[in-house]
């Protein structure tokens, strides 16, 4: 298919959407031909364009989303040109080819397109009115003839005369550069409006004097017709013989050198003025107060040159003024203009909106020369008040009042502000000196925070919230921890992926309400989580980041098979602005705490259940139990260990570090010394309960690892005891062991050696294996502990060497 084809589908496709007639291949070609001799055309004139296609669909995003598709296949390298003739060419629902005769005049604010050679029509009886293009056509012509008769000579008039009528007919309402905000159709259609220069029309091929060349008049005569050129090119209008209008500076050739050299050093000034009165002009109706603040600012400035130029003329009427002593008047201005045009360029060029331009001026307030800081500085000034006002109102009040969206800070808050009001509120006035408006801020930040302080402990109640945090994720609710394991301990002892969470969340709610956690407040924003992974796993995981093993662990994983003793954790729900301390990381702190405990507890309980399990040997005659002596003393050995551990975590670090908290908190002024003293509380704890060093926290679960598998292994060697029990009473039942029985016969019966699941290891090769591996893990531990604490000066970790030493 061919790129003319595909073109004629889409552009028909975006007509049809559009609600006009499709074009023939015919009409296409006539279209890409016109539009390849077009000059090239603005953003400005697509926009207009699309809009007028657009005329009286509502949807008028589909039709420049159709002609951003057009535009990205690169089917016609005029693209935007063919767009803008195409809306020029549409009217009232018909095709106007472009070799036809149309009656019809286009509805758009575009040129009017080039009437076709075709033979005059009649003038009518009642006179027509002519537009103010043909007006001012017509008395150009009229200047021009009766010049060249005055004359004689086949020059034009003068070469702004000579200019204007092509000017008019082919200004086709293009802005004066393209241009990053949206301006009104207006400005463009009616660009002899502005102060800035017009840049619309080809040049003109030469400047024609308009008598006689002004090189075959006196040096005098020329100084004083150069200067009134200068002063008009000053004021962005075009003098006879030096133009400026289409973005240099062209001079008649004719002109004295020294003269010529004199406007060239004068004529960047030209530029200058032109850059700073259309970001003066378009910056009216950008949406921004900043970029509106900053125009006001430029304006101002050009205000003060205008009157310079006043002032100039002025001297120049009266025959004072020289080219010398013109370029000697205008040097202070060339500067001060070459800086606006600068600042204007870079702002207008990249589109910088409120935060981006004042950034930019704060930096030119910083670098330079002293008189470009100064200016800056003004300028910064200027555009930072309606910036300053927002912030005074967010810093004293609380409010944003924000209608561009150009603050830092994004108010979604519904709710009012009629209560806050800073008692001292100083107006704040943008200074590069920070400690100008830094102390008003740090004032204002100062009785904010006291009021949030207020808040959070009178009316939310955080230290409440606080202790109830502890009495759960810590265990400081003792009997609640007790009443909780003994209704959801057989349910966590199953695999997380068989545990139902609505089981869950009624024995927890059982637990809460029929322990010392009834009287809590806050009971019910408990809950139970499941966590798809372990202690270990997750610890892991924070220890890696940024590490060369981040991948590795964070990589997706398949599911672990592990219990729910070992996933279990609570959660809280926790609100605006108590989640400003119990914030997600602290949460997760918290979280971590009381797995650790939690696990920890659980051990101690299954130690306890066995040594309650195995009174069973006090009905062995004499010294049937020394077969279970060894495991008993294991037994007791792992109690102690992991009672210890427990008591030191508990008693030890959490207490005493709650304690300091605590104290330290009744001497708090601000909001940010509770995010701190509560930040130091969790860190600390973490820390000493052995959670922040892997090769610790690695240790202490293999010691629990072990402790569970040796409840395993003596439940498992129980039951063995007691099916043989069972079978030997049913024997005696029978009467077919009768005469082998002797009247001890129960201490016969327990006096065979309990056997593990092979056969070939003994119960007692296995206690000793266990109690071997056992005190392994323990001295890895108290080692570990030792160098650690050696290494960070850590008293109360070596305490607890203490603790084990004195229980061994």
């Amino acid at each position: 298919m061919s790129s003319a084809f595909r073109l004629q589908q889409y552009l028909n496709d975006l007509l049809k959407n559009a609600g006009h007639e499709r074009i023939t291949q015919e009409q296409l070609s006539a279209l890409v031909a016109a539009a390849a001799e077009k000059p090239a055309v603005s953003q400005t004139q697509v926009h207009r364009a699309i809009k007028h296609l657009s005329h009286g669909n509502a949807d008028t995003q589909l039709i420049r989303r159709k002609y951003e598709d057009i535009k990205k296949k690169d089917l016609c390298p005029h693209l935007d040109r063919v767009l803008v003739l195409l809306s020029r060419r549409t009217a009232g629902d018909s095709w106007v080819t472009g070799a036809s005769s149309s009656s019809a005049a286009p509805t758009s604010t575009d040129a009017p397109t080039p009437a076709p050679a075709a033979a005059p029509a009649p003038a009518p009886a009642v006179p027509e009115t002519r537009s103010r293009s043909q007006v001012d056509q017509l008395a150009v012509s009229e200047l021009r003839e009766a010049l060249k008769r005055e004359v004689g000579s086949p020059q034009p008039a003068v070469a702004a005369a000579a200019t204007l009528s092509a000017r008019l007919q082919q200004q086709g309402g293009a802005p004066r550069q393209s241009s990053p905000y949206p301006v009104p159709d207006w400005l463009a259609e009616r660009p002899y409006m502005t102060r800035g220069l017009v840049t619309a029309g080809p040049p003109a091929d030469r400047l024609a004097p308009a008598l006689a060349p002004l090189g075959d008049l006196p040096i005098a005569t020329q100084e004083a017709t150069v200067i009134e050129d200068v002063l008009f090119c000053l004021s962005g209008v075009d003098g006879e013989y030096i133009s400026v209008s289409q973005g240099d500076c062209r001079i008649d050739g004719t002109i004295d050198p020294a003269l010529q050299e004199t406007v060239r050093q004068i004529s960047p000034l030209f530029a200058h003025f032109a850059t700073v009165m259309a970001f003066a002009e378009e910056s009216t109706f950008v949406p921004g107060q900043v970029v509106q603040a900053l125009g006001a600012a430029l304006r101002s400035h050009v205000k003060n040159y205008l009157v310079l130029i006043a002032q100039l003329e002025t001297q120049h009427r009266a025959g004072e003024l020289t080219m010398q002593r013109l370029w000697f008047y205008l040097q202070p201005s060339l500067r001060t203009m070459e800086i606006l045009a600068d600042v204007a360029d870079t702002v207008f060029q990249h589109g910088l909106q409120s935060g981006q331009i004042l950034s930019l001026l704060h930096d030119r307030c910083l670098t330079g020369d002293e008189r470009t800081q100064q200016l800056c500085l003004h300028l910064v000034q200027a555009a930072a008040v309606p910036y300053m006002r927002i912030l005074e109102s967010w810093i004293y009040k609380g409010s944003i009042s924000d209608p561009y969206r150009e603050f830092l800070v994004e108010d979604n808050e519904v709710s009012g502000h009629e209560n806050l009001r800073c008692p001292e509120a100083p107006t704040l006035v943008y200074s590069p000196r920070e400690r100008h408006y830094v102390d008003a801020i740090d004032r204002a930040y100062a009785y904010s925070s006291k009021t949030l302080l207020r808040l959070l402990m009178d009316a939310k109640d955080l230290m409440g919230r606080l202790r109830s945090v502890k009495h759960y994720y810590l265990m400081d609710q003792g009997d609640f921890i007790v009443q909780f394991m003994d209704l959801c301990e057989p349910e966590l002892q199953k695999n997380i992926s068989d545990i139902l969470p609505t089981k869950l969340e009624n024995l927890l709610d059982l637990a809460l309400r029929t322990s010392a956690a009834k009287s809590d407040p806050y009971k019910d924003d408990l809950r139970p989580e499941l966590l798809g992974y372990d202690l270990n796993t997750q610890m892991m995981k924070i220890h890696s980041i940024e590490t060369y093993e981040e991948k590795e662990h964070w990589a997706p994983a398949e599911h672990l098979a592990i219990s729910g003793l070992q996933a279990f954790t609570f959660g809280s729900a926790v609100t605006w602005p108590v989640s400003l301390v119990l914030n997600r990381k602290a949460l997760a702190c918290y979280q971590m705490m009381f797995r650790h405990l939690f696990y920890c507890k659980h051990v101690e309980r299954q130690l306890c259940q066995l040594w309650v399990s195995n009174k069973v040997v006090k009905q062995f005659a004499d010294g049937g139990d020394r077969g279970y002596a060894p495991a008993f003393a294991l037994r007791q050995r792992m109690l102690t260990s992991v009672q210890n551990l427990l008591y030191y975590m508990t008693s030890e670090v959490v207490e005493p570090s709650w304690q300091n908290f605590i104290t330290k908190m009744q001497q708090v002024t601000n909001v940010d010394e509770v995010l701190q003293l509560h930040n130091d509380l969790l860190n600390g704890c973490m820390r000493d309960c052995m959670l922040t060093r892997p090769e610790l926290l690695r240790t202490v679960s293999r010691l629990l690892t072990v402790c569970v598998t040796f409840v395993s292994f003596l439940q498992n060697a129980r039951r063995h005891y007691v099916d043989a029990e069972l079978s030997c009473m049913l024997s005696e039942a029978g009467g077919a062991r009768a005469s082998s029985v002797e009247p001890s016969g129960l201490t016969q019966r327990a006096s065979p050696e309990p056997e593990e699941a092979s056969d070939s290891v003994t119960f007692a090769a296995s206690v000793a294996e266990m109690d071997a591996q056992f005190t392994s893990v323990l001295l890895t531990l108290l080692d570990n502990i030792s160098d650690f604490g050696r290494e960070n000066y850590n008293a109360k970790l070596i305490s607890i060497l203490y603790r084990y030493g004195a229980d061994s």
